[in-house]
């Protein structure tokens, strides 16, 4: 809070306080009007002046804002703090992960390239600026966070992004490997445990992808896609019973239907995902439109096995990567 500010605060005190002690006088000293004595006046000096917050509070405010998910409260107070001390590489870190965080990737550069200019080198900065490549699909991304795990080796959030990255290029060992790096590191992020669990169902090794996923969830990741990763992969395994209650950790017990259907029609199991479909739109009338269009599409694709049915999930079970968001 600036002086100005605090000064209009002590003021608004002061008049509270005035009001207060004469209340009190009238109260306790009935003799008060009588003798015609009026209680001393507090004065305006015998309150301090506030000082202003120091760059510490204002970071430390920052990261308040930021557990709250108020980005825009949160770049204020970490600017605030580097207003007060230029210096302060942390809080300065701290305001372009902010910008990274709300997808303002140019701004959050321009951030990470001061920080660099003054600290060359800077793991952490290379981090912001290899995240940021990732988002945006810059080839340069690689090069980034290997220069980052170069000054900081125990940056997992840097495996974590290279594997994201050879994902994305289809080179499923590299990024298991960099999935398995992360994990190495910090085996309590659930996100990578899910990201690994996604190349892994994509690379046929689904009881793999099973434990990956299972470990994801086990490590608290509060995410349905890791429930609906779950539940395809054991559908693929033949293990419905198990699927259908792993869908069902991620929405209703209609959506768990309609994903097992879905999961089962595009496994070529269409007498299965008929009856999936069924027990749906029994499940929930709400329901009703989006599994009984993939009950048509099922039905029609068994009168029409050339035909290629397009179901509409809900929400999709497709495991899609998750890319984690590098902690400060």
């Amino acid at each position: 809070m600036r002086t100005a500010t605090r000064r209009q605060l002590a003021a608004a005190l002061l008049a509270c306080a005035v009001l207060h002690g004469c209340a009190a006088a009238t109260a306790s000293s009935p003799s008060a009007k009588a003798s015609g004595k009026t209680a001393a006046p507090i004065l305006a000096e015998s309150i301090p002046e506030i000082p202003e917050m120091s760059a510490a509070g204002h970071e430390q405010l920052g990261d308040l804002h930021t557990g709250q998910e108020s980005f825009d409260r949160a770049y204020l107070e970490y600017r605030e703090s580097v207003r007060l001390d230029p210096a302060r590489a942390s809080a300065r870190y701290k305001a372009a992960r902010v910008l990274l965080r709300s997808g303002l990737i140019p701004e959050a550069r321009e951030e990470f390239a001061a920080i660099l200019a003054d600290n060359p080198g800077d793991p952490l900065a290379l981090l912001g600026m290899g995240h940021a490549s990732v988002l945006s699909g810059d080839p340069g991304a690689e090069r980034l966070l290997r220069d980052a795990l170069a000054g900081d080796g125990n940056l997992w959030q840097a495996h974590n992004l290279l594997g994201l990255t050879y994902a994305r290029e289809g080179s499923s060992a590299k990024a298991i490997a960099e999935f398995n790096a992360a994990l190495a590191l910090n085996p309590t992020e659930g996100s990578v445990a899910n990201n690994l669990g996604v190349v892994q169902l994509r690379s046929g090794d689904l009881e793999g992808a099973v434990a990956s996923f299972q470990q994801a969830i086990a490590s608290g990741l509060r995410d349905p896609r890791a429930a609906n990763n779950l539940g395809l992969a054991l559908a693929r395994l033949g293990r419905r019973d198990e699927a259908i209650e792993a869908f069902r950790q991620a929405g209703t017990t209609a959506a768990a239907w309609n994903n097992l259907g879905f999961a089962l029609l595009i496994e070529g199991q269409t007498e299965a995902a008929i009856e999936a479909f069924q027990k749906a739109v029994e499940a929930e009338g709400g329901y009703y439109q989006r599994a009984h269009d993939n009950l048509k599409r099922a039905l029609g694709t068994k009168a029409t096995p050339t035909s290629s049915p397009t179901p509409v999930p809900a929400p999709a079970p497709k495991p899609t990567p998750r890319s984690v968001k590098p902690t400060k």
